[in-house]
């Protein structure tokens, strides 16, 4: 049976619920209303849950793809000061709005959630949603002994090698790194990310550091 949806506590679906609230009906974005609603899981109008189908995911999949491009054609051919009105103006102003209009700190906190911003999306993307099922150790045992990494984050792994790559490319292409020393950093850390990510597959943490502080 092929896996749609992660395994979701009822705690997490009222996080998800709040966070995407004032999202499930707004126009644009990459998702239609109903989309959005099967997403979060949400009552149809008929008041039925939706039941997932592979064509809904398919669906959903094509629809994130085309998506990225969409992202990555902005990007292209957007002035600098419209996409960063996108990704660095308009989060600030909204953070800097919900503090003049509300008090209640946990409640900004919680409104802060709805605030669109890239970085919100990669943390989700790298965040660790596995369900952790703790093993009672051993008398005197602090910590469970290393495993390899799970196959399930090989690719994220990967992806953000690249991802941390191209930050240093930028910030050594704009100038940002002003001295000889910090260049050699810039060097060690992509060359310790090659190691550690291609060694990170098939070896316990404990036998990649053998021979190493």
């Amino acid at each position: 049976m092929a896996n749609y949806r992660r395994e979701i506590s009822k705690y997490e679906q009222k996080d998800v619920h709040s966070k995407y609230r004032d999202l499930v009906d707004k126009d644009g974005g990459i998702f239609t209303k109903d989309k959005r609603r099967k997403l979060l899981g949400l009552k149809q109008e008929h008041g039925k849950y939706f039941q997932d189908t592979a064509d809904f995911w398919y669906d959903v999949r094509q629809t994130v793809a085309n998506g990225l491009k969409d992202l990555e054609l902005f990007f292209e051919v957007a002035h600098q000061e419209q996409i960063k009105e996108v990704l660095h103006d308009s989060p600030i102003k909204e953070e800097v709005g919900l503090g003049r209009k509300y008090k209640n700190v946990e409640e900004i906190l919680e409104l802060s959630k709805r605030i669109p911003t890239l970085k919100k999306a990669l943390e989700s993307l790298f965040k660790d949603y596995r369900v952790i099922r703790r093993a009672k150790l051993p008398t005197g045992q602090k910590y469970s002994v290393s495993e390899p990494v799970e196959k399930e984050d090989s690719w994220k792994a990967l992806l953000a090698e690249d991802i941390v790559n191209i930050c240093m490319e930028f910030f050594m292409k704009r100038n940002l790194i002003s001295t000889k020393a910090h260049l050699r950093l810039v060097e060690e850390l992509q060359d310790m990310l090659d190691v550690e990510v291609s060694r990170t597959f098939y070896l316990k943490r404990d036998q990649r550091t053998k021979g190493h502080v």
